[in-house]
């Protein structure tokens, strides 16, 4: 959306924000390449250390495939990749994907939601 807000305005500033929000969101990430569902943006960790694709937390992945595909943004590429590899690695439990803690990877939540329905897409 701020990548389109920025072609839209000739700003390229929308873009940039939004970038570096996500940047600073995959810089917090868990050593398992997990990242959480809430961020204090001031001490940039994550205070709800659950990870997974559906609520409060699918618009990141989009967002990075938005923003390659999109706006041939080379600089998310390996986030993108390394962030879907840690989803396959510890979010999906086929056919499904579930709630897990984002430091180890653990499962904790089996619950579907309606957000995560991006994800067949977005592979």
């Amino acid at each position: 959306e701020f990548g389109a807000l920025s072609v839209l305005t000739g700003d390229q500033k929308y873009y940039d924000a939004a970038k570096r929000a996500l940047l600073s969101m995959w810089e917090a990430r868990s050593s398992v390449g997990l990242v959480g569902s809430h961020i204090d943006l001031q001490a940039k960790r994550f205070t709800h250390r659950d990870a997974g694709i559906g609520t409060s937390i699918d618009s990141f992945y989009e967002y990075l495939l938005k923003g390659y595909e999109m706006f041939a943004d080379g600089d998310l590429l390996p986030v993108l990749r390394e962030a879907y590899t840690a989803v396959h690695r510890y979010v999906k439990m086929d056919p499904w994907f579930v709630g897990v803690d984002m430091d180890k990877g653990n499962p904790a939540l089996y619950v579907y939601n309606s957000l995560q329905s991006f994800w067949p897409g977005f592979e």
